[in-house]
Parts: C-alpha cells; structure tokens; sequence
C-alpha cells in the first residue's frame, strides 16, 4: 500500500485545479485580442479583395484601417502595427498586387497605429475619423509622385474616406466595446 494520505491527495487534487484555473483564465485573457486582431487582419485583407477583379475601378474602401485604429484603442501599437501590417500585407498578396508601391500604404498603416498612440482615449468615431484622414493626406501624394493619375487616386481615397466612416460610424463603437 502507498504512504500517500487521502488528505495528500486532495492536496494535490486543489494544487491542480488551482493550476488549471489559472491556465484557462490566461487563455481566456489572450486569446480574446488574438481572436479580434486576427478578425480584423482577416476583414482588412479581404476588404481589399475587390481590386483583383475590377483592377480598373478606381475604388478605394479597404477597412485595413478600422482593424489599425481599434486594434490600437483598445491593445496598444504593438497590436495595431501587427493587424495594419499583417492586414495589408495579406490583402496585397490575395490580390497579387506585390509592386513596387507597396510601400506607400505601408508608410500609411505605421503613421495611421502610431496615431492611436495619441488618439487614446477618444470616442472611437473621431480616432478612426482623424486616422483614415491622415492615411489618406499620406497616401495620395505619395501615388501620384510616383506615377498614379491624380484623378484616380483622389477617388480612391475619396471612396476610402466614406467606407471608413461608414464602418467607424456603424461598427466601431460596438466592436471596441467587445474588444475591451
């Protein structure tokens, strides 16, 4: 017969379940903003699935900059470079768009995460305003100098401009206050 007690045992029994407890709410508390930084990554890449098929048409709206600034707002610039990079990046790729100006929305995402920086705080409607704003005052000159029609880039942004405000005015206060 073992020397282990029953009192042992049960010892050991609240050891690991106090372990197992512990192990579940860490996953609760991370995967929760992976699961919405991973959403998010995934809604901005595919928002921008409509340019492999109409190529010509000079429509802006990808929502890469929605997942930036509420990534941003509620985990911080870590998390709102990786969902603004990785979902712009991953767009790119689906639409086999990687050319030599890929850069340029790239500068745009780094500028639109490091803004939630100082954008902390506000309502979530005026972030994403000011943060799709100053995505675009960057983009749109840096397309056309490097060879864009201006005509065709103002759309772009222009139409950019609505979509996000549309989705920041629809959705960004009600997926914020489930992110936090």
């Amino acid at each position: 017969m073992s020397n282990v007690s029953l009192k042992q045992i049960a010892w050991w029994k609240l050891g690991f379940g106090a372990v197992f407890a512990l192990l579940v709410v860490s996953l609760l508390v991370y995967a929760k903003p992976l699961l919405f930084i991973a959403s998010l990554i995934l809604i901005g890449a595919f928002s921008m699935i409509h340019r492999r098929y109409a190529e010509n048409l000079p429509i802006g709206g990808e929502l890469v900059v929605f997942g930036t600034v509420l990534s941003g707002l509620a985990y911080g610039l870590a998390a709102a470079l990786a969902t603004g990079l990785a979902g712009m990046a991953l767009g790119k790729i689906m639409n086999s768009r990687l050319d030599q100006k890929l850069f340029i929305p790239l500068i745009g995402i780094i500028l639109v995460a490091s803004s939630t920086l100082f954008l902390k705080g506000s309502p979530v409607f005026f972030a994403g305003i000011v943060a799709t704003l100053l995505y675009n005052a960057v983009i749109y000159p840096l397309f056309v100098l490097t060879g864009s029609h201006p005509a065709t880039s103002a759309i772009r942004s222009v139409t950019d401009i609505i979509i996000n405000i549309i989705a920041f005015r629809l959705l960004g206060e009600l997926i914020f206050a489930l992110m936090v």
